[in-house]
């Protein structure tokens, strides 16, 4: 369940960033059409609907309403197969476009269910210098990050934020050498 609510907060983010009605409605469109593609759209619409998200509710019941008609002539078998034509090609317009658009929420999903397994990393490397400055680095940056969405910096915030706060470490600690070795050529 913690999946579909990290790509229930990405979707509102990304619903946010969106000023049309029609761009959210696309939007909402795509994703639910990889979400239905992962096997993961049942568990996603309920947790909108137990959780009362309107902002996902609302373009969902949207889309849901606007289900085609099929055009009424007089010759019912000949509205028959232009009706299944034009099904057929508006379903491979919505694939092309899915395909075009998917990639990027199939990363993030993709990169959200890897980040929960374990990473085999060898006892040379383990050992090394390098690995433990890495590591404190790496932790000291997802703390960061976690932190800071956790009390509401969106995504790419949290993320410029951290690093931030990494480079200013690394400048800090650059001055301090620095200070010491004019020192030391001073003598």
């Amino acid at each position: 369940m913690e999946n579909i609510e990290k790509v229930v907060k990405l979707a509102l983010e990304g619903i946010a960033e969106l000023d049309k009605a029609e761009d959210k409605k696309g939007y909402v469109r795509d994703l639910l059409d990889v979400l239905y593609s992962e096997g993961k759209l049942d568990n996603f619409i309920q947790h909108i609907y137990d959780n009362g998200i309107k902002e996902l509710i609302e373009p969902i019941e949207v889309l849901m309403s606007e289900k085609t008609e099929p055009h009424k002539e007089e010759n019912d078998e000949e509205d028959e197969v232009d009706n299944e034509e034009f099904e057929e090609l508006k379903l491979q317009e919505k694939r092309i476009e899915v395909n075009a658009k998917q990639a990027g929420f199939e990363e993030e999903i993709v990169r959200m269910q890897n980040q929960f397994e374990d990473y085999e990393v060898s006892e040379r490397t383990k050992n090394s210098e390098i690995f433990d400055f890495a590591k404190t680095r790496t932790e000291t940056l997802i703390y960061t990050f976690k932190e800071l969405i956790n009390n509401g910096c969106t995504y790419d915030n949290a993320l410029a934020v951290a690093k931030d706060i990494l480079d200013g470490y690394d400048n800090l600690t650059k001055i301090k050498l620095g200070a010491v070795q004019s020192s030391q050529n001073s003598i």
